[in-house]
């Protein structure tokens, strides 16, 4: 049985001062990763491309004076080799970039050097790092329903890379796990609009700005809110460390029923709800069998979070919301996150597994 502790993924004393490498730190999913991390007492080194902006959520979350924050391009073989030896992180997130097709398609050569040259140069610098016990690499299965763009292309790839390197050098013989997370779209407040078709929409629920939503919001779009997220990462990250053996495998994470996802975010933006199956359709992995774990936030409940967080940071200078809702949270009678399968693992279903899902549970 799963104490409070355990479902807040903090049990005593396994962050706290322990060595965590964050790559994509400053992006949406980063940040609040981040201020979550940094609240659990984490020995925090964020990495990113850019320097934190002084206007984006991270900076107006407060986080610049408690991360580390080092500046790495990670298509720089050299650079990256460096920075991981240097920080001899214990764990490591590695958080691919999000967004839709449409990026690929513009730069398709930045993309695969961005997605998959640094996945492969993050991982073989991971190779000179005895330290490392766990690798959550986090990418976008919700991008990767674009067929056979350039964006789902480079993310086939980049899993490709990593079950490579796990099945090659990074072995959970050796005491690594190097698990990926495939997750469906997120929603929570400060998402870019420019970056997502939920973020746009529900900023424009936020601001009540009467603004018309495109024809293709009628589609169910499987969601969960950012903080589900988080927590997911974290459990996984942790059942890594506990044992590898059974958990270092592709992962999909996703709402229990992407069609209530549909519903939910019709009645927030105020038109008839999508065509039951419409969201599985769209990505059958958003309900692949869970492993006795559950979304906090069922898709009403995110929805509203998202609203409020996007309200709340449009009247504070300071993102303190974020703080707030991680604080909410934490503190609410919490279920599990829903962590399921990928399609095309090798081991056997989860479900029928007990051996992982007891892993899981009790990590």
């Amino acid at each position: 049985m799963l104490d409070h502790n355990d479902l807040l993924g903090r049990t005593p004393g396994f962050w706290l001062n322990r060595r965590v490498l964050v790559t994509g730190h400053t992006g949406f999913l980063g940040t609040w990763l981040a201020a979550r991390l940094s609240g659990l007492g984490a020995d925090l080194v964020g990495a990113s491309p850019l320097p934190p902006a002084s206007s984006g959520l991270f900076c107006r979350a407060g986080l610049l004076e408690v991360v580390d924050n080092r500046t790495l391009d990670l298509r720089d073989r050299a650079r990256v080799e460096q920075v991981v030896v240097e920080v001899a992180p214990e764990i490591v997130f590695h958080l691919l970039p999000r967004g839709g097709a449409a990026a690929g398609l513009k730069r398709p050569l930045d993309c695969f050097d961005t997605t998959v040259t640094g996945t492969l140069n993050l991982l073989n610098a991971v190779r000179r790092v005895p330290e490392v016990r766990a690798v959550v690499i986090v990418t976008d299965t919700s991008a990767a329903t674009g067929g056979q763009c350039p964006r789902a292309a480079s993310l086939a790839c980049a899993e490709l890379v990593v079950a490579s390197y796990r099945a090659t050098y990074l072995q959970p013989a050796d005491g690594i796990g190097v698990a990926t997370l495939g997750s469906c779209a997120l929603i929570g407040g400060g998402a870019e609009a420019g970056e997502d078709d939920l973020a746009g929409w529900l900023q424009t629920v936020a601001t009540g700005d009467p603004g018309v939503v495109p024809a293709r919001a009628m589609t169910s779009h499987p969601f969960l809110h950012v903080l589900d997220a988080v927590e997911a990462c974290l459990h996984l990250a942790r059942a890594l460390c506990r044992d590898p053996r059974d958990i270092a495998r592709a992962w999909s994470l996703g709402p229990l029923d992407p069609d209530h996802c549909g519903a939910a975010l019709a009645a927030a933006l105020g038109i008839a709800p999508p065509a039951p199956g419409a969201a599985a359709e769209r990505d059958g992995r958003a309900s692949v069998t869970a492993l006795g774990r559950r979304p906090a936030l069922d898709p009403p409940t995110a929805i509203a979070w998202a609203i409020d967080g996007y309200r709340q940071a449009a009247g504070e200078a300071h993102a303190g919301f974020l703080a707030r809702q991680i604080d909410r949270f934490t503190t609410c009678n919490l279920r599990p996150p829903t962590v399921a399968p990928a399609d095309g693992a090798v081991s056997s279903s989860p479900a029928a597994n007990a051996k992982v899902r007891d892993v899981f549970l009790s990590a």
